[in-house]
C-alpha cells in the first residue's frame, strides 16, 4: 500500500514479515525497483531484509545505534568469519575432508566448523585471525 502514489518518503515497518522465501524475495525486488529517488525507513528484525534492499543499514539496540554503515562495511567490522555450507542432495554424501582441501586451496587457515551426520551438511569458516591480515576489518561486536 504504501508504494501506490508516487511519495518521496516511504516508511516501511517489516514488509516482509511472515511471508515465505519466494514472496519475500518479491517484496524486495518490488522495493529495489522503486527506491531510486527516494528515501526509504525499513524497520526489520532480520539482516538479510536489511541486506537485500538497504544501501545504508543502522542496527539499534536497547533505543540506542549501536551500529551504522554500508552493507559490506558493517559485515567488515562486525562478522567474526565466513562461512561456507555445503548441502548434498539425499542419498548423496560430502567427505569433509575432501571439501577443507578444496576450500584450504584459497584460504589456507580454514577450518571445519561442523559435519553433520553422513556428511550431508559440511561447514567450513575462516578464522577471524587469518582475515586480520587481509584488511577485512576487525571483530568489534
Amino acid at each position: 500500500m504504501a508504494l501506490v502514489g508516487d511519495k518521496p518518503v516511504l516508511l516501511l515497518d517489516e514488509p516482509s514479515s511472515s511471508l515465505d522465501p519466494s514472496a519475500r524475495r518479491f517484496v524486495w525486488d518490488i522495493i529495489n525497483r522503486r527506491k531510486k529517488g527516494r528515501i526509504i525507513v525499513l524497520v526489520t528484525h532480520h539482516m538479510q531484509e536489511a541486506e537485500a534492499v538497504g544501501d545504508r543499514i543502522v542496527v539499534l539496540g536497547r533505543g540506542k545505534v549501536r551500529a551504522e554503515g554500508s552493507q559490506l562495511f558493517l559485515k567488515s567490522r562486525y562478522s567474526t568469519n565466513y562461512e561456507l555450507t555445503l548441502s548434498a542432495t539425499p542419498g548423496r554424501f560430502l567427505k569433509a575432508e575432501t571439501v577443507l582441501a578444496l576450500v584450504r586451496r584459497r584460504v589456507q587457515a580454514a577450518f571445519l566448523q561442523k559435519n553433520d551426520a553422513g556428511g550431508a551438511r559440511t561447514a567450513v569458516s575462516e578464522p577471524e585471525a587469518a582475515r586480520e591480515g587481509t584488511n577485512a576489518g576487525a571483530s568489534g561486536a
